[in-house]
């Protein structure tokens, strides 16, 4: 299974590309989770706003290939509809990560990659932030 994150904005035609590949952040989630929570920062998961209802089939398929673990993407049933948040947390939250990347090289099997991705997402998040746009990642799977 290829998965990948992107960005979802809460306005449909912002009038800029919002495409970013993702595919290396999506890779490397867990290892960014971990990461972010070691140094006190939010998980990547937290800025995922995907409803239960979307998020099914990937919990589907994680829960195939970690029969033993908690399901990471279960949310409460209150929480179905999509969670939106400031273009501004979310550059701030970039710009932070990428920081804990460059010091910390070796978390990452690929920060290389990682800090692509996540340089690309900045730049949306920086056109959203001008446009007072709302965002929150996604799963593509």
């Amino acid at each position: 299974m290829s998965l990948a994150m992107y960005i979802v904005l809460d306005h449909p035609e912002p009038g800029f590309d919002t495409f970013v590949d993702g595919k290396a952040l999506a890779s490397a989630a867990d290892e960014l989770n971990d990461l972010c929570e070691q140094e006190g920062l939010e998980p990547l998961d937290s800025f995922v706003g995907q409803s239960e209802s979307e998020l099914d089939g990937f919990s589907d398929d994680r829960r195939d290939a970690n029969e033993d673990d908690e399901d990471p993407w279960a949310q409460d049933s209150a929480e179905e509809a999509a969670d939106w948040w400031d273009a501004a947390e979310g550059v701030a939250w970039i710009n932070a990560v990428i920081e804990l990347i460059e010091e910390n090289p070796d978390a990452l099997e690929d920060p290389d990659g990682v800090l692509g991705d996540l340089g690309d997402f900045l730049h949306v998040l920086e056109k959203a932030q001008a446009a007072r746009i709302r965002w929150h990642f996604a799963w593509d799977f």
